[in-house]
């Protein structure tokens, strides 16, 4: 439930989908306790693997390094919903001028690159919605935070001059086992296995 205030943010996000987010915060008066903010928002839902391998402009295999990042991304209005001309695309509000939105940036290392610029060594920027400022935790409920020393597979959308963005929160992301093999979220009902990422990348190279 919402406390004393709430503001309704429009995100465009990384597919170059238009999505409502409601950010709801609460504090207890009188209190030391932390503010938290909650970000709720609908995502696009892939059919398939070749789809999202096909809208990434990016696909990577990398491990997260240490020392993430929590900025604070002040919002503009753009007049397209391509998400090239938006290099905040994902995280940046379209409504209530002013009201900041927040992110947790992460290094991730490429292992494999399968798909987009770049090479094996690269280490890449990755925004994910939410983080804590201050006295203030954002929270994004359809996020699970990238973590240092993971190894992942990242269906990323890429900007010139801002981090990328996970195309989806819940789909976009699989840790990789010990054998390389990704895992899907538990709330992922789209399932990649290796034979399926090895297939898309000889797609990728013809």
């Amino acid at each position: 439930m919402c406390g004393m205030k709430r503001r309704i943010l429009s995100l465009i996000c990384a597919a170059g989908f238009v999505t409502t987010v409601a950010a709801c915060g609460s504090s207890d008066s009188g209190s030391s306790a932390s503010d938290r903010v909650s970000y709720h928002a609908a995502f696009p839902e892939f059919a398939s693997s070749d789809e999202m391998y096909a809208t990434a402009d990016s696909v990577v295999s990398g491990v997260v390094q240490p020392g993430s990042e929590v900025r604070e991304l002040a919002p503009i209005v753009v007049d397209s919903n391509d998400p090239k001309l938006n290099p905040q695309a994902g995280t940046e509000a379209t409504e209530e001028p002013g009201e900041p939105v927040v992110v947790t940036v992460h290094r991730v290392r490429i292992t494999e690159l399968h798909k987009g610029p770049g090479k094996v060594g690269d280490v890449i920027e990755v925004k994910q919605l939410g983080g804590t400022l201050g006295k203030t935790t954002y929270e994004s409920q359809e996020t699970t935070s990238l973590k240092a020393g993971t190894p992942y597979l990242l269906f990323l959308n890429t900007y010139p001059d801002a981090p990328a963005s996970v195309l989806t929160p819940i789909q976009g992301q699989y840790t990789l086992d010990g054998q390389g093999a990704p895992q899907s979220l538990p709330n992922n009902k789209l399932k990649l296995t290796d034979a399926d990422l090895k297939r898309l990348d000889r797609t990728n190279m013809q």
